[in-house]
């Protein structure tokens, strides 16, 4: 059985997964994560959409942290998401619920760092100003809609970095465990 844990569910925005589009040129993004179970991930849930048409497939992948940054990587979802198949701005509701599945996946630690990377794969050259994906983004100046974390870029340079734009920038996901023998679930005390 799983169960979300950690989730961000509120978007105004849009934001490119990687491409020419933006400067520099952006290879990943991220959001970063706290559990508040120890358990194995069972799935990553997304909203993304595409922009033009672009080529290739969408990976998501789990990492472990160093000083803010993705570390080690930890587990790759069990498929990639095919770009093509992504709905695009003005078809159907906009946008495509996707959901990466992670079977057997690793154990993560209640309070330890974790970051959602989602990156093209495949034949991607042709990402650019015209043809890219994106994902769902919260952006306050005001409000943190997710404490635990934050969205993070990895540049053309390999260097990850915060986005400059707003104060608060988090993107939309749901991260669901499986919940067993192994999980140790929160404990709580009786007043």
């Amino acid at each position: 059985m799983s169960t979300i844990d950690q989730q961000q569910q509120n978007g105004n925005g849009w934001t490119a997964i990687a491409g020419t589009s933006s400067t520099p040129d952006r290879k990943a993004v991220a959001q970063t994560f706290i559990p508040s179970l120890t358990a194995e991930i069972a799935n990553i849930k997304t909203i993304l959409r595409s922009v033009g048409n672009p080529s290739g497939n969408v990976k998501c992948e789990i990492y472990d942290d160093s000083g803010g940054d993705p570390n080690n990587l930890l587990a790759e979802a069990d498929s990639q998401q095919v770009a093509t198949d992504i709905n695009a701005e003005g078809e159907g509701a906009g946008w495509s619920e996707v959901n990466f599945a992670f079977t057997n996946g690793p154990t993560l630690f209640k309070g330890s760092l974790y970051h959602i990377v989602l990156s093209p794969s495949g034949v991607y050259t042709d990402w650019d100003s015209s043809n890219y994906v994106q994902w769902f983004t919260q952006n306050s100046d005001v409000t943190d809609s997710y404490s635990n974390g934050k969205s993070r870029k990895k540049d053309a340079d390999n260097s990850w970095t915060d986005f400059p734009f707003y104060t608060y920038s988090d993107f939309y996901f749901a991260e669901s465990v499986n919940i067993g023998y192994n999980s140790i679930l929160p404990s709580f005390r009786r007043s």
